[in-house]
């Protein structure tokens, strides 16, 4: 917003500069000499192209006040992490933690999304994780689902495709009631789902997940939100606030940052930020999703793709159940890398705390007390 009030500020000046050499050529002279020399100045002097940066940006808030400037909103930042390393959870569990307690540091607001098989895993093995998941001031938890689910995109080896809606919407329920059998791909009958970790951590996770297929779509949609869930998902299109999908809002996101891709590069929080926001439409409030995934802290890519993937990495040829468990990767990566990813992590909760007058960051928390929802 600062650049953008400097640059209107210069390029005014340019205009009435301008302006006054055109009086003089029309008036054919008449105020050459001391009075030309004058006028340049005074004009000079009301533009401010005379003085430094720091009186620029003084003059801001004056241009702001008599100008149309397109918005006061900070740039508001949605720190997600996605949780569903069952394969490696010690390692999934100790990230997690260092995770939320990174963001406690920096007083910034995260969403937790967590599968059902790594939270059935939590509870049983780290119950001071769930704990404190569920009662950081800075987390609001979130659900979300990953194969074999049949309804998990282009992965429907039930066939629910196939079913009636009546049928189809039973066998979801199903799903989001009872724990998931990772080797059958059916559920069971313990507690399980999105259910469970509701009653679990004492509220209903607040956004899911829902893949834009005829499989899962308006029926999953309905059983969320009689559970309670406040917003869902959606990436790869501009979502602003109040915008819907399946009767439910949607989290806004006018840019999905997999701030985890830089790690491994020379840019700094500061440059990928402000790459980002300067291509950005001030007119309404404008979002960032800033996205990781607990195991791209420590390892190359998801480590059961190869459970469920004949080619695990690139995700063809999906597998029916059962399925063999050892297929999964145990591809870790360096010190140097992981330390790579945990400093660009840290340096842009830095950066963010720093700029409080442009940038907010919120959790679905925040988003609500933000703004007003019908």
């Amino acid at each position: 917003m600062k650049k953008f009030l400097l640059n209107s500020a210069i390029i005014l000046g340019f205009f009435l500069l301008f302006g006054a050499v055109l009086v003089v050529l029309l008036t054919g002279g008449e105020l050459m000499g001391e009075s030309t020399v004058e006028l340049e100045e005074a004009v000079q002097e009301e533009v401010g192209l005379t003085r430094n940066v720091e009186e620029l940006n003084e003059m801001s808030e004056d241009i702001k006040a008599n100008v149309d400037v397109v918005s006061d909103w900070p740039v508001y930042i949605l720190y997600a992490l996605n949780v569903h390393d069952w394969v490696h959870p010690e390692e999934s569990a100790s990230t997690v933690r260092r995770v939320i307690l990174l963001h406690e540091q920096y007083d910034i607001p995260i969403e937790v999304f967590v599968t059902d098989p790594l939270f059935q895993w939590y509870v049983e093995n780290d119950s001071d994780l769930v704990e404190l998941m569920r009662s950081s001031e800075m987390v609001s938890m979130s659900y979300h689902i990953r194969v074999p689910y049949p309804y998990y995109q282009n992965f429907d080896w039930y066939g629910l495709s196939e079913l009636e809606t009546g049928e189809r919407e039973e066998i979801l329920l199903g799903y989001e009631e009872h724990r998931l059998d990772l080797e059958t791909g059916f559920y069971t009958d313990a507690p399980g789902g999105y259910q469970f970790m509701k009653d679990t951590i004492g509220y209903a996770p607040r956004i899911v997940g829902i893949f834009d297929s005829q499989v899962g779509g308006q029926v999953l949609a309905n059983i969320y939100k009689e559970k309670g869930v406040e917003f869902i998902v959606q990436h790869n299109k501009l979502v602003h606030i109040g915008d819907q999908k399946y009767g439910i809002y949607a989290r806004p996101e006018h840019y999905d940052l997999k701030i985890y891709e830089y790690a491994q590069g020379d840019h700094t929080a500061e440059e990928i930020f402000e790459t980002i926001t300067e291509k950005m439409i001030y007119d309404h409030p404008q979002f960032i999703g800033v996205k990781y995934h607990e195991n791209n802290f420590y390892h190359d890519d998801n480590p059961w793709y190869g459970v469920f993937w004949e080619n695990g990495k690139t995700r063809k040829g999906p597998k029916s159940p059962p399925y063999d468990l050892s297929m999964s990767f145990d591809d870790f990566r360096t010190e140097e890398e992981v330390a790579n990813h945990w400093e660009l992590y840290e340096e842009s909760l830095r950066y963010i705390k720093e700029r409080p007058e442009e940038y907010k960051a919120l959790n679905a928390v925040g988003l609500l007390e933000e703004f007003e929802w019908e």
